[in-house]
């Protein structure tokens, strides 16, 4: 039930009868002065170096700008804690209220912070901002490849797919088909004894079984196929660049072997697929590729890798 008052709407009249004479007073009071006294410093200051406050009679604060900046200096962080909780209090209301204002105001927030970007010092602030970014931002690449060995992985990775699919919106990791981690465990399962993630890079480098230059990345399986986690490897330094754009059969036929290995260990059943998919392209290729841009090499050893895994 709704409650309501006699003579509401008389007492509302009044209401906004005084308020309509108050502020004539406040406009005739400020039209007849130049200047003021200020309460706090006593200094007599011009009457635009004061604020509005319609509950004084002229108008204006009793406080000078100055005296009131000050003073707010004096109470920065009891004031900022003050805004703090009153935004964690009314959180939820103000982030709506907000929220309607940029949809309502959208066209004239976007001409404002144009014109804001345009300003000559703004274009200023913002260039060396970035450089002052991408110092740092490299410094803590070269902090994270020392201590990170997953983002170390993704990095290489990353680098070849970036560099062999520029303009290509597929993701890394939908190529490799696996996480950071699972490669990681991948490639600790392949490593010789002499290998380690302290010597990533020096010692040993992660490879591509089927050549990189051996697939036509306009089509989507043969990015799959040449990316994916079955198709690398971690070979040493030296036998890498021997090994340069070369197929090597029994790498090949070695890394089958493993790939099975590896999920009897994790008891999964994965990367079958991928590795049916490079047999039958292998096969393919051998059978009617006319002009390989990468040299095949057979080897008569029917030794198998077999590393102890580490994880």
């Amino acid at each position: 039930m709704v409650a309501t008052y006699p003579n509401c709407g008389k007492f509302l009249k009044t209401y906004k009868k005084y308020f309509l004479e108050k502020e004539y007073k406040i406009s005739s009071a400020i039209s007849g002065r130049m200047n003021k006294t200020c309460c706090k410093c006593k200094n007599e200051k011009s009457i635009q170096c004061y604020g509005n406050l319609k509950s004084s009679p002229d108008g204006l604060r009793y406080d000078c700008n100055d005296c009131r900046k000050e003073y707010r200096n004096k109470i920065k962080v009891h004031i900022k804690e003050k805004n703090r909780s009153y935004y964690e209090s009314k959180k939820d209301e103000i982030l709506e209220k907000n929220k309607k204002y940029r949809i309502d105001n959208n066209a004239s927030i976007c001409e404002q912070r144009k014109e804001y970007r345009n300003r000559e010092e703004i274009k200023n602030h913002i260039k060396q901002k970035q450089k002052e970014y991408l110092s740092i931002r490299k410094l803590n690449i070269q902090v994270r490849r020392k201590t990170d060995i997953h983002f170390q992985i993704s990095e290489i990775v990353r680098s070849k797919v970036h560099k062999m699919l520029k303009n290509k919106k597929t993701s890394y990791t939908n190529l490799i088909g696996c996480d950071v981690n699972f490669l990681k465990h991948w490639l600790e399962f392949r490593f010789t004894p002499e290998m380690n993630w302290n010597n990533l890079g020096s010692l040993w480098q992660i490879d591509h079984i089927l050549p990189i230059n051996g697939f036509d990345f306009s089509k989507e399986n043969d990015m799959k196929i040449c990316f994916h986690w079955t198709n690398l490897q971690p070979l040493t330094a030296l036998e890498n660049r021997q090994k340069s754009d070369k197929l090597l059969l029994h790498h090949y036929y070695n890394n089958i072997v493993n790939v099975t290995r590896f999920n009897k260990f994790r008891r999964e059943y994965l990367g079958y697929q991928a590795v049916n998919e490079s047999l039958q392209w292998l096969r393919l290729e051998l059978r009617y590729g006319k002009n390989p841009s990468y040299e095949v090499v057979s080897n008569n050893t029917t030794e198998i890798d077999n590393p102890q895994p580490s994880l």
